[in-house]
């Protein structure tokens, strides 16, 4: 038996030593190949995987690019090195900082055939603030695709899935990433997996998911941050039309236009009006979106609204 770790990196020198040590740091009773896909940094990161897979030859599998590619061609041509019957995942300013992650989840699969990926809990460390407050996740197990479209709760730095599950659905989702230019690759991957098969959780965090200043799933610009949201609700819209399941997929939906129209009142965007009117069409998914509802449909305490988003 053996696990491959998938690692994609661009522009992460402060972070990549981080998290090649944290996968070489693993104390298990099988090996494990780290498979690095560098894509075409210009900040010093490819010689510090040079170093490391020079130190390691027999661990580090080092694919580094002249030029830039994109992340989906990135992570998806790394397939071709992996050959683990488990696959791990840890992006370049990710790391893992308990060295008995693999092997505990490992055990866990091994032992529960009918489960095809685990997952953590995971902490979260902002850039130049420090670590969040940790709390334990409410995460479910077991059959979880509507728990999946509803919201992701799946950290990508704590999953290890069955690689013959992995190899199942990776076509269908690299060409529905391709075709619908969505900007993740993680959640579908979770979401087609988790239509054929369980998945597991264990309670207790092995991995540190860094919250940078500017990334594909955080950015201080408005519109980006709206652009984001979109994707996933594009991803989450795909999938429910897919699996004809929209009834019990409301929740998820609705959360996301709420989201949308959130950071467009905040910040005032022209795009408020159309935001609005289709938070106010698909209607409140918890008590707290309730509030909201109610304070938008009028417009003085709408007003009212955008300022209390502004002070938070």
């Amino acid at each position: 038996m053996k696990v491959s770790v998938k690692m994609i990196t661009y522009n992460h020198a402060p972070y990549i030593a981080q998290a090649i040590e944290g996968v070489l740091a693993q104390q298990t009773t099988f090996p494990v190949q780290l498979v690095i896909g560098d894509d075409g940094s210009t900040d010093g990161t490819p010689d510090i995987i040079r170093d490391y897979a020079a130190r390691y030859p027999d661990r580090i599998t080092a694919a580094i690019r002249e030029a830039n590619v994109g992340m989906v061609a990135n992570f998806f041509d790394l397939d071709s090195y992996i050959d683990g019957d488990y696959l791990a995942f840890c992006e370049g300013d990710d790391y893992w900082d308990d060295p008995h992650k693999l092997q505990m989840q490992i055990n866990l699969l091994e032992q529960n055939r009918d489960y095809g990926l685990i997952y953590t809990d995971v902490r979260q460390y902002v850039e130049g603030v420090g670590f969040r407050a940790y709390k334990p996740a409410k995460a479910p197990s077991g059959s979880v695709l509507i728990d999946l479209l509803n919201g992701n709760f799946i950290s990508t730095v704590t999953v290890l899935v069955r690689t013959s599950i992995y190899n199942e659905v990776r076509e269908s989702v690299h060409e529905a990433v391709l075709q619908n230019k969505w900007r993740m690759i993680d959640y579908p991957l979770w979401i087609e997996a988790a239509r054929n098969h369980k998945i597991a959780h264990y309670p207790h965090p092995t991995a540190v998911y860094r919250v940078l200043g500017e990334s594909a799933s955080h950015s201080v610009d408005p519109q980006r941050q709206i652009g984001f949201v979109k994707s996933v609700l594009d991803v989450v819209s795909y999938y429910v039309n897919l699996f004809a399941i929209f009834e019990e997929c409301h929740k998820g939906i609705a959360s996301k236009v709420y989201k949308m129209y959130r950071i467009a009142l905040k910040y005032g965007l022209p795009s408020l009006n159309s935001y609005r009117e289709e938070f106010h069409r698909l209607g409140s998914c918890s008590n707290k979106t309730r509030f909201y509802l109610y304070l938008s449909k009028h417009a003085l305490t709408e007003k009212l609204l955008a300022v209390m988003l502004r002070c938070l």
